[in-house]
């Protein structure tokens, strides 16, 4: 199965998520679930763009006596006369019979007489009510995953609150004889996969080190099938004498979604389904696999798990040297991005047990098969 498979099954996943109402301050990074439209138009009023003078072009605008000045938060009418002007400050409500704003820095003033040099157009500095969206217009459509210019949109058209899927409830472990958490001392393989689960798409909880015995196992992921939407493990998912995270979920009643994808590092992942709609994601135990692994599947997972479609962004970049792959995986291999160009940590060699070319490289490539340097490639954000 190959990488872009592995990916539709995602895609072709059911699941009903709850619904619940939550303050906009909490909404990013939430999916919405309904349409959401304007409560009322934007601009509300027809007010002015620029500090400076409102005036009516269609007088003679020599000459203009300053009748009043108008600040932000004025909601009084006022009305121009001939041979008058105002002052106006930005988002001021605009007097009747004004149709232009003259800027400060171009006016003349002097003792309260108004001139300027420039030649004022009709509708000049003038934001016209509603020219940004009107009352009951679309702002955002259902099943969309909200950003912060979203919470600003939301805000300025005077929602508190929205309705939202409920995050979805995910348990973590680790797993393996021979790991110990950090804040032990001495020579141990420390847990680290674990951390780099945590998202927030989710309420995750991290719930120890799977043992390396079949009822231990058993019980771990039978317990946690009842409480969470989705278990993620790491490691113990393979063929090795100690991996009975495959066993036991067969025992509980899990079939595969997809499984032995074609995949360099992070070829053991795994996706499982039961007949109450729970999920448990494997993931390799090497944590260079790991998170290959996280970043490919988990966002793309638990956003279409809240009736949301990611697609991870990619653009065009020339690699900086040639690339020799002789298996018939899609690699995954980190690197740097600048002016365009991809240029791959070490060539593309590392090992699946290393951390750091996480660590020092902000990007990465889907390369399957050899590539000579200036050949055009999609280059991904490294961002789990």
């Amino acid at each position: 199965m190959t990488i872009n498979d592995s990916f539709k099954a995602i895609n072709d996943i059911t699941f009903t998520s709850q619904i619940e109402e939550v303050f906009i301050k909490d909404a990013q990074n939430r999916v919405c679930a309904f349409d959401i439209k304007a409560q009322r138009n934007s601009p509300l009023f027809t007010n002015s763009a620029m500090d400076g003078y409102a005036l009516n072009i269609n007088d003679d605008i020599k000459n203009l006596k300053i009748a009043y000045s108008i600040f932000a938060g004025d909601f009084k009418e006022y009305e121009l006369k001939k041979g008058e002007c105002a002052k106006i400050m930005t988002g001021a409500k605009l007097p009747k019979n004004a149709n232009a704003v003259v800027m400060k820095e171009y006016a003349n003033i002097n003792e309260n007489i108004f001139n300027t040099d420039i030649n004022v157009k009709q509708n000049d500095n003038i934001r016209f009510v509603g020219e940004e969206y009107k009352e009951n217009e679309l702002l955002i459509s259902k099943n969309t995953l909200l950003n912060k210019a979203h919470i600003m949109l939301l805000a300025s058209n005077g929602y508190h609150k929205i309705k939202c899927y409920k995050k979805i409830n995910v348990a973590i472990f680790a797993s393996g004889d021979e790991l110990a958490e950090s804040y032990f001392s001495g020579d141990y393989i420390y847990n680290s996969n674990s951390y780099a689960l945590f998202n927030p798409y989710s309420n995750s909880h991290y719930l120890g080190i799977l043992k390396d015995d079949y009822d231990y196992v058993f019980n771990a992921l039978s317990g946690a099938s009842k409480n969470y939407d989705l278990i993620i493990t790491c490691a113990a998912a393979s063929v090795g004498d100690a991996d009975y995270v495959k066993k036991a979920l067969s025992k509980l009643g899990y079939e595969d979604i997809f499984s032995k994808v074609l995949i360099k590092p992070a070829g053991p992942i795994a996706l499982y389904k039961n007949k109450e709609n729970n999920f448990v994601l494997t993931l390799p135990g090497n944590p260079m696999s790991c998170y290959v692994g996280a970043m490919l599947y988990l966002k793309k997972l638990l956003l279409k798990m809240q009736n949301c479609s990611y697609q991870a962004q990619s653009y065009k970049a020339k690699i900086s040297c040639d690339i020799e792959l002789k298996n018939n995986k899609e690699n995954i291999i980190f690197g740097t991005y600048k002016d365009s160009v991809f240029y791959p940590f070490n060539n593309g060699k590392f090992s699946s047990a290393q951390i750091t070319p996480l660590t020092n490289h902000t990007h990465f490539i889907r390369l399957n098969g050899s590539i000579k340097k200036d050949e055009l490639i999609e280059c991904y954000e490294n961002n789990l």
